[in-house]
């Protein structure tokens, strides 16, 4: 400021001088006029008070010009505090003012720049939060929310403002809010792991801890892994091993012990004749259950299907129906094949017969003598509609919903004596969707079930479909 107040002093001493000169002035002038000592008293005064109010005149006009320049420089201050950081200050002077001014522009530059960044770096985060397939949550010291994406929001069904609001009132879950209690103490990670519980099952895996780990704490960071579906595929893969294992064990143990029956002497022909069709009865059994084993998992992996071409469904139902036209027979069932139209689909034949077999191995197995067999062939929505109708023994409304899982049987000893693997179902569900199909049931108990398959038309546009 010393420019500036140099500046002043100047002026105001410039003033003083002149105040003097005209003093002097007029103190020549009472010389010549004046008669006196009163004369030079009275001059003299008029002399200073015309100095004082011209000194009084120019302070003023300093202060006022000064007075408003320092008020242009606050507003500017206390708009740049408020955080209007567009601004420019007029000020080119070489001043203590001017360089304030400098400064003062230089701030708010810098300022915007700062708060550029750090706006492009909250809307990348933002971006990463919704994006993320995990669901993060971060609270602070007090345990409060400040932050919950929306994937975590879908987990705990959280909706609405969440921001400055305890956790229990927004999940009221102790389990949770005690992991995170622990967390918030803890110099290490937190893992818990959570059931949500519902109709479907949804485990969550949690990994909390505190920031930074060491010094003041100011909050908790949580990222929720999904577990579900790994839970469900395990639970699949121990059902899947514990099915297997017993369908093996049954048929195994048998022809053991009838072998070892036959062991024995002082058997008759008749016996021996008898022991041997059991074992080879449950070794065609063994035979059927490891084909149906190794036919599902080159559906799974991809290795089933080759090509696809067009296939007319009605075509091929209806050489199914004869070839199997001695077994319908026998089980004293009528079977035909009504087709709206002579549908072409874009499949792969064998893929198509082998679901058809299965289809029809079961209502001939399920169905009693007198009932009938329908294979209806249509269209509908742009796609080949394939229905397996039959007039059996139905299936109850609680094992529909499980019907097409692998080894599940609604009548176990009669499948077993029917020679049924329990796969026939789950295969004609892979096979389905391997060609960009799916299949459904429709059944009532004592009056029979139809078995819909619907396949891609010949020329139509993909249909989606997601494997179960």
């Amino acid at each position: 400021m010393r420019p500036l107040f140099g500046k002043i002093a100047g002026l105001l001493v410039g003033w003083v001088v002149v105040s003097l000169v005209l003093a002097g002035v007029l103190l020549d002038a009472s010389f010549v006029h004046a008669e006196g000592t009163e004369g030079l008293s009275s001059a003299l005064l008029w002399a200073g008070l015309g100095g004082v109010v011209l000194a009084l005149v120019a302070a003023f006009g300093v202060m006022r010009i000064l007075g408003g320049t320092l008020d242009e420089l606050r507003e500017a201050l206390h708009r740049l505090a408020e955080g209007t950081l567009r601004q420019r200050l007029p000020w080119h002077a070489r001043d203590a003012l001017g360089e304030i001014a400098r400064s003062v522009q230089r701030i708010s530059e810098q300022s915007r720049g700062a708060v550029a960044e750090v706006t492009s770096e909250k809307e990348r985060l933002q971006a990463m939060l919704q994006g993320m397939v995990e669901g993060v949550l971060v609270l602070d010291p007090e345990g409060r929310v400040v932050l919950a994406n929306p994937r975590l929001r879908e987990f705990f069904d959280v909706w609405g403002e969440v921001e400055g609001k305890s956790l229990f009132e927004l999940i009221r879950r102790d389990d949770l809010v005690t992991a995170l209690d622990a967390a918030s103490t803890s110099a290490g990670p937190v893992t818990r792991e959570f059931n949500l519980g519902g109709a479907d099952e949804r485990f969550l895996q949690m990994h909390a801890v505190r920031f930074p780990s060491e010094g003041a704490v100011l909050g908790t960071v949580a990222v929720f892994h999904d577990l579900s579906e790994v839970r469900r595929l395990e639970r699949v893969r121990q059902e899947f091993v514990a099915n297997v294992s017993h369908e093996l064990r049954t048929p195994l143990t048998a022809i053991r012990g009838f072998a070892e029956t036959l062991q024995h002497e002082g058997l008759d022909e008749a016996q021996r004749t008898q022991y041997t069709d059991v074992i080879l009865r449950h070794s065609d059994r063994l035979s059927a259950l490891i084909e149906d084993l190794l036919e599902l998992s080159r559906i799974e992996g991809g290795r089933q299907l080759s090509q696809r071409s067009e296939v007319a469904i009605a075509e091929v139902a209806r050489a199914l129906l004869q070839d199997l036209k001695p077994r319908f027979d026998a089980s004293g069932l009528e079977a035909r094949v009504e087709a709206e139209t002579e549908s072409v689909a874009l499949a792969d034949r064998r893929a198509v017969e082998q679901i058809l077999l299965n289809l029809l191995d079961n209502a001939i197995k399920y169905s009693a003598p007198g009932g009938t067999v329908v294979v209806e062939v249509g269209e509908s929505r742009g796609r080949v509609q394939l229905a397996v109708r039959d007039s059996g023994m139905g299936i109850p409304a609680e094992d529909l919903g499980r019907i097409f899982e692998r080894f599940y049987r609604v009548d176990k000893a009669r499948s077993r004596d029917l020679g049924g693997t329990g796969l026939g179902l789950s295969i004609v569900k892979h096979l389905a969707q391997a060609m960009d199909g799916d299949v459904d049931v429709e059944s009532e108990e004592g009056v029979g079930s139809t078995f819909r398959v619907s396949l891609a038309l010949s020329g139509a546009p993909p249909h989606n479909v997601t494997p179960s």
